[in-house]
């Protein structure tokens, strides 16, 4: 039985035995640039992807009844909370810069498996417009160039441009804030009723009265800061 050696990936690169001539490596150089060609293709696919997911992420929170979002999302979702806020933020971009309508809206939202594999040939204007707007571009510059993610130099230093704060018009600003204050009014659901998380300081009656007074507060200032703008816009 021989026995199996192994070299170091320099040294095995750089062995003349895996060199290859004449038909074989016309069928390397043909492969190999197949895969270079293909590589910002499927990273096209992947931020066309997350914004088609992200669309319907919007749709799936608007079915739900409230407070069932984040339970929805950890059992289903097959990602982050993190990633599904950052792709639904970019589907909110998306369709502000791009002022998709209602109608070319239900069109991406109805999209299947077929459609999205024929989207190359702009099988609707919505599709067309979407592929217009990822452009080459991979789904993390996207995501870093509509500051939805911040962006990294080597080192850890950040990117100037990312510590500025984005250009949102009043629609993006809009969905920014009810998505942020339902993720905040859920996982307070959460941890004060379906994970009960008080029960574990059942020892300190003094932290928990704490607790329900810094609410009770925090109530009282949400109340103040929304009275004035009731005001401006009372409900018809």
């Amino acid at each position: 039985m021989t026995e199996k050696t192994t070299s170091s990936a320099l040294v095995l690169l750089n062995d003349p035995q895996i060199a290859t001539s004449g038909g074989n490596l016309t069928n390397v150089k043909a492969t190999t640039l197949a895969h270079l060609a293909q590589i910002p293709l499927l990273e096209r696919d992947a931020a066309i992807r997350a914004i088609l997911a992200g669309l319907g992420l919007h749709r799936i929170k608007l079915g739900l009844k409230h407070g069932l979002w984040t339970d929805w999302c950890d059992e289903n979702a097959s990602v982050s909370r993190t990633q599904i806020r950052m792709y639904m933020g970019l589907a909110a971009v998306f369709l502000a810069k791009c002022k998709i309508n209602k109608p070319e809206l239900i069109d991406l939202l109805t999209a299947g498996e077929a459609d999205f594999s024929s989207s190359s040939t702009a099988c609707s204007t919505a599709f067309g417009t979407l592929i217009t707007f990822c452009a080459n571009s991979s789904l993390n510059e996207l995501l870093c160039e509509h500051h939805l993610k911040p962006s990294t130099k080597l080192g850890g230093a950040r990117d100037a441009a990312a510590l500025k704060p984005a250009s949102q018009n009043p629609e993006q600003l809009y969905l920014l804030a009810r998505d942020e204050i339902g993720s905040v009014l859920d996982r307070a659901e959460a941890l004060f009723i379906k994970e009960n998380r008080l029960q574990h300081m059942a020892g300190h009656p003094e932290e928990i009265r704490g607790v329900v007074d810094g609410l009770r507060a925090l109530a009282d200032k949400v109340d103040a800061a929304a009275k004035p703008l009731l005001r401006k816009n009372p409900m018809k």
